[in-house]
């Protein structure tokens, strides 16, 4: 016979205790997984390019502002000589939205596409400015920024009937939608 340690009700209550800690070792494991905080997996980002017309130094605050209002998180570049922003975001960007944010300060939006690693056939010239240069980025911005402007100057002096009708896009908030 084996000796037993205590009297029987103390027994019987460590038995309890014993199934209650291996229970409540379970419970906690289960509590703990509970409250692990599961993560999905995250919206892969895109490049935007935005081509913005009346941008200059004094109105550069206000696209940071307008842009960052879709995703404070987002990569931002503003190039005010070339009049446009690159965009590294999760979150899409409305053209007519960020338009109605900008226009009153006398900033339009003329296009919002992208890629911006595409090249330049993957970004598209301004509506009916058929031929329209394209800034091409070789890693050297006063360069490119330079060969983009005299592409330009002489595209309007081949062009000069086209490009004013091209005005009305770049000058109104209805204009070139994307």
């Amino acid at each position: 016979m084996i000796a037993r340690k205590g009297p029987p009700k103390e027994r019987a209550a460590m038995r309890v205790v014993r199934g209650l800690l291996r229970k409540g070792t379970l419970l906690l494991a289960l509590l703990a997984l509970g409250h692990t905080p599961v993560h999905a997996q995250k919206t892969a980002p895109h490049d935007l390019l935005v081509q913005f017309a009346g941008l200059n130094a004094e109105k550069e605050k206000f696209v940071y502002e307008a842009l960052l209002a879709f995703d404070p998180d987002m990569l931002l570049s503003i190039s005010i000589p070339l009049q446009r922003a690159k965009v590294r975001t999760v979150a899409a960007i409305d053209r007519n939205e960020l338009e109605a944010q900008l226009a009153p300060q006398g900033i339009h939006v003329v296009h919002v596409d992208g890629p911006t690693g595409a090249g330049p056939e993957g970004r598209s010239a301004p509506a009916g400015a058929q031929g329209f240069p394209q800034y091409i980025d070789t890693g050297h911005p006063e360069q490119d920024a330079d060969n983009y402007a005299t592409a330009k100057a002489a595209w309007i002096d081949a062009h000069p009937e086209a490009y004013q009708q091209l005005q009305p896009a770049l000058n109104t908030p209805a204009g070139n939608s994307q």
